[in-house]
């Protein structure tokens, strides 16, 4: 989980007020939705880097104003869809969210680390906060919203916090 910088004004999170997910595990939505209490079957956003764009999505001339907002669907290339078989909606589409360096800088710096370690240009995303409640607007109610969640980690600022209890991995035989 991330929670960093002001409180986003949207209906969801921009990168601020996050569940980061792994992008391989095709189980990990199911996992992270678990967690905050709501349906399995909701679709996680995929994070790219601003500029890794045009390589990983076709089209995106179109997408360019709605693509810092995550509300549109777009279609993967191969790449993509090899790398990160996870972001793939029901329909072999994503909900992608494009992370610039000048307004995430620390959330894009991790893409790339990632994609250098891991060979994926993408992390999948969702909102922190519990089911029917609102993004947390203090570190004290992300704390709570992390802590109820059992998720692994989270990001609080420029402190990495490990959960005491973390909910069990269910793997797929």
């Amino acid at each position: 989980a991330r929670f960093d910088g002001p409180l986003e004004w949207s209906s969801h999170s921009l990168g601020n007020r996050t569940v980061l997910c792994a992008p391989g595990d095709p189980m990990i939505a199911a996992r992270a939705h678990r967690g905050l209490g709501r349906p399995a079957y909701a679709p996680l956003v995929t994070l790219l880097r601003s500029e890794d764009v045009p390589r990983y999505l076709e089209h995106p001339e179109p997408l360019a104003d709605a693509l810092p907002l995550a509300r549109v669907g777009a279609t993967p290339t191969n790449a993509l869809r090899d790398s990160v078989p996870a972001a793939l909606r029901h329909d072999g589409s994503v909900l992608p969210l494009a992370i610039s360096a000048d307004v995430s800088p620390a959330l894009h710096t991790l893409l790339g680390a990632i994609d250098d370690a891991c060979g994926a240009p993408a992390l999948l995303a969702t909102d922190l906060r519990m089911e029917g409640q609102p993004l947390p607007a203090t570190p004290a109610q992300a704390l709570k919203a992390f802590v109820a969640s059992r998720l692994d980690l989270m990001w609080i600022g420029p402190f990495l916090v490990a959960h005491p209890d973390p909910a069990p991995v269910v793997t797929m035989p």
